[in-house]
């Protein structure tokens, strides 16, 4: 970016599809809201804070990663990413790893406020045993009013 006159300071990845040529750059994102970035900072053993400090005093951060294997599953409101509704009650679980998109309200009394509601994470040793792990979370939820990819992560096998 330097080299085109365009410096930047901050995070930067790059959205990847996997195709028969191999590896193709879809997107290049600067935001930790996509789920993209919330399966990629599941693994990230460091603190994000101390990430944030060193590249802002133009420091070049050390940053540790776990080897576990993670898959994130995203429950839509129906109609996403064309038009859906709002004010759908948000499903809910005790436990497992998860972040919350287009949502309002408080913990008791989420509702859908986007399209994008909910990911659930799976983190296992494998990527089969991560997908296991993060559709059962998806599978255990009330899920009247939402979708989600039945597909995700199957090509990693």
């Amino acid at each position: 970016m330097i080299q085109e006159s365009t410096p930047f300071t901050g995070v930067l990845y790059a959205g990847l599809m996997m195709t028969a040529d191999g590896p193709k750059t879809i997107e290049f994102n600067a935001r930790f809201g996509d789920p993209e970035a919330q399966v990629v900072l599941s693994r990230m053993e460091s603190d994000l804070v101390d990430v944030i400090l060193a590249v802002l005093n133009e420091e070049t951060p050390t940053i540790e990663w776990s080897d576990d294997a993670v898959v994130g599953v995203v429950l839509a409101a129906n109609g996403y990413p064309a038009h859906y509704e709002k004010g759908l009650p948000v499903p809910t679980r005790p436990s497992g790893e998860l972040f919350y998109a287009g949502v309002s309200g408080e913990r008791d009394g989420l509702k859908s406020n986007g399209g994008r509601v909910y990911i659930a994470i799976g983190k296992a040793d494998t990527i089969q045993e991560a997908q296991a792990q993060a559709y059962e979370h998806i599978e255990n939820l009330d899920t009247n009013g939402y979708h989600y990819r039945r597909d995700i992560a199957y090509r990693a096998f």
